[in-house]
């Protein structure tokens, strides 16, 4: 069995917290955006998934073929659930973007 001393502990040979470089308050706000625009797009497709699934395959499966009506609302939300899937895909993808560029300013020190 290996013992270590007080001297080869293994957190001696962490690096030192070194002081973060001050960021100005608005690459730190564009940052918060940016993330909170991440969050908001997730939450939004999942959500949006999470309702077709339990509410509206489930009730297009108990109508069946009822006809025009819910021929025209299936087509109708269909068409809504792309465009609100593509849009937080986007926003997301920008955002993410954002973030990136945000991060190295933030390790700029700007």
């Amino acid at each position: 069995m290996t013992t270590l001393s007080r001297s080869q502990s293994p957190w001696r040979c962490a690096a030192r917290p070194t002081r973060w470089a001050e960021t100005g308050p608005v690459t730190q706000t564009a940052f918060g955006i940016a993330r909170g625009l991440q969050y908001a797009a997730l939450a939004i497709a999942v959500g949006s998934l999470a309702f077709l699934l339990s509410c509206w395959l489930p009730a297009l499966a108990r109508v069946g073929s009822g006809g025009g009506p819910w021929a025209a609302a299936g087509g109708a939300f269909n068409r809504r659930l792309r465009v609100v899937l593509l849009v937080s895909a986007a926003v997301g993808a920008i955002s993410a973007a954002a973030a990136i560029v945000l991060e190295g300013a933030e390790a700029a020190g700007i």
